[in-house]
């Protein structure tokens, strides 16, 4: 069904404010408790973290690594703000700051600190979902802390976001969308000479396939990434 979560559900949100208008979300995701929920785009963490010889971590170990991992994310969004990032990537910065931060920060826990190094390396993977990304030495450390995120703990749409658009098209005249409308070229600052338009200045006109025309004051292109 495509898309369905919304990310950052709370009232600074227009998707879920209209989602919660047409009733297309449960109590939970609309609660006032849910929208407080501040994880800064990220997913909770779940407690349960395994060797590759499947002995499980407890939360003595995972804890301290995640919230020292967090830290380390949290610096690297300042650059935007302050400049002269000392290097190109979030990747980098983060692999340079564990080196040179961690034996100090585990020193006393030697016995596992293979384990925790791991355990950072599987937070820069799940950080690379997070940002959408093959690996985060491939995100510029400078603008990392331009995205910003809304606070809410993610929830989805039952049926899609195809349920909110069908509510949209609801209150829309009828027959004022328009489909298979194949656009061969977008003409800019146009002018057009005609019957009833003579002189009459249009800022864009559309020009379809069939030779169809439409003169508008806006245009919004949604091409494929």
């Amino acid at each position: 069904i495509g898309a369905n979560w919304i990310h950052g559900p709370s009232k600074e949100n227009p998707v879920f404010r209209l989602a919660c208008e047409y009733q297309l979300l449960d109590k939970e995701s609309m609660s006032e408790e849910n929208q407080a929920i501040d994880i800064g785009g990220h997913p909770l963490f779940v407690p349960n973290w395994f060797t590759s010889s499947g002995r499980k971590l407890g939360p003595e170990t995972m804890g301290p690594v995640v919230e020292f991992f967090m830290k380390l994310l949290e610096r690297s969004q300042q650059f935007n703000d302050t400049g002269g990032e000392p290097l190109p990537s979030v990747g980098e910065f983060v692999k340079a700051e564990v080196e040179r931060l961690a034996p100090k920060e585990w020193k006393e826990d030697q016995d596992n600190f293979a384990v925790k190094m791991a355990m950072i390396n599987t937070l820069l993977k799940l950080e690379c979902c997070v940002s959408g990304t093959h690996t985060m030495d491939d995100v510029g450390l400078g603008a990392f802390g331009m995205y910003k995120t809304l606070p809410g703990l993610d929830c989805t749409f039952p049926g899609g976001y195809e349920g909110l658009i069908d509510q949209m098209m609801k209150e829309l005249p009828k027959d004022i969308v328009l489909y298979n409308k194949p656009v061969k070229c977008i003409h800019w600052n146009y002018t057009k000479n005609g019957p009833k338009t003579t002189g009459t200045s249009f800022p864009v006109m559309i020009e379809c396939v069939n030779g169809e025309t439409f003169a508008a004051d806006h245009v919004i292109v949604t091409v494929p990434l």
